[in-house]
């Protein structure tokens, strides 16, 4: 298994990861209160700082967490760039900072790349398939000139200009902690 913070706390919590783990997005995605069924696939959702080099293939990813960006500011870029995205196979939830989940009513959960392990690089190696890539360019496209990111970059802080899919996962089907 990935080592990382959510198979880390299942543990500690009593749960054995290689029994109860589902992926790292549905963790968060039931924290939150997103109401998931078992046979929707839950994605993170970064909202990343990307430069502006085009294409998009040829962007690099500054910042997996666009400057720790907060919650009120991050939650309204996402629900700018949702429009047009979300419908009753796509859904978009608002999260803590710049980490928010989107579900794939009857999806299929995909090996995404993690956002920071790749910070500095090229994206074109670690660009997901469809319909996760016309997303994250829609995103780009509607988040690049907000005026948000505008007034961000005027205080020289990076901007977040595109969504960063990862960490799929089903419902985890956990017993009672109690």
């Amino acid at each position: 298994m990935i080592p990382g913070s959510d198979t880390a706390n299942l543990s500690v919590l009593g749960y054995d990861p290689k029994e109860f783990y589902s992926g790292r997005s549905p963790l968060e995605a039931l924290s939150i209160g997103v109401p998931m069924k078992d046979t929707d696939i839950s994605y993170r959702v970064n909202i990343v700082t990307l430069d502006d080099a085009e294409p998009f293939e040829k962007k690099t990813i500054i910042d997996h967490s666009s400057d720790e960006i907060d919650t009120e500011t991050s939650t309204i870029l996402l629900k700018e760039a949702i429009k047009g995205l979300e419908n009753e196979e796509f859904q978009f939830y608002p999260g803590t900072a710049y980490r928010h989940c989107m579900i794939w009513s009857h999806g299929k959960a995909v090996v995404l790349s993690q956002p920071h392990d790749h910070l500095g690089e090229v994206i074109a190696p670690y660009l997901p398939p469809e319909p996760f890539l016309s997303m994250m360019k829609h995103s780009n496209d509607v988040l690049k000139n907000h005026p948000i990111n505008i007034e961000r970059k005027k205080k020289g802080l990076h901007p977040a200009n595109c969504f960063w899919f990862w960490g799929a996962g089903t419902r985890p089907k956990l017993s009672s902690f109690e």
